[in-house]
């Protein structure tokens, strides 16, 4: 009897857990949601970069003189500011791959498409943020950093609207 009831509450759990709707956001892997294992751009509807958006990790994947490095700082500093008008502002401070990279700079900035963000800082230097997922609350988002010849990494960031 004991193993009856056992197999019926285990039943009913691997019941819910199997019904969970696609593409909830629940997915831990960043993905959408469809099984697939893909990791697909989630971005809400109704999501906009304007406001101000504060640096909470930023992971880096690259090459440092000829040798694969990967990095993460769980405590950068700073923020971006996107102003309805395309304007805006950097202003932060972050340490991976052994270096420090900072910036306070009046950008200006144009939503390209559902997923790029194309950021052009005031000395001319463009910067395509590719989102990886966007809601009201939260923005991940990836671009690609010219360190110098020959140094090169993909730094992908956690953003969180204040």
């Amino acid at each position: 009897m004991k193993n009856l009831i056992f197999l019926l509450f285990l039943g009913v759990g691997l019941t819910f857990i199997s019904c969970r709707e696609e593409g909830d956001g629940s997915n831990v892997d960043g993905g959408n949601g469809n099984g697939s294992g893909v990791n697909e751009p989630v971005i809400a509807e109704d999501f906009t970069v304007v406001g101000r958006w504060n640096f909470e990790t930023v992971e880096a994947e690259g090459e440092i003189q000829g040798v694969s490095q990967s990095d993460k700082d769980n405590n950068p500093t700073g923020y971006v500011l996107f102003n309805e008008d395309g304007t805006g502002i950097f202003d932060f401070g972050i340490n991976l791959l052994a270096m420090e990279f900072g910036k306070l700079d009046s950008i200006t900035w144009t939503r390209e498409s559902e997923e790029l963000v194309r950021i052009v800082e005031s000395d001319g230097d463009i910067n395509d943020w590719n989102l990886i997922r966007g809601n009201a609350v939260l923005v991940e988002a990836s671009w690609d950093v010219n360190i110098s010849t020959n140094n090169f990494a993909t730094f992908t960031a956690v953003l969180t609207h204040e």
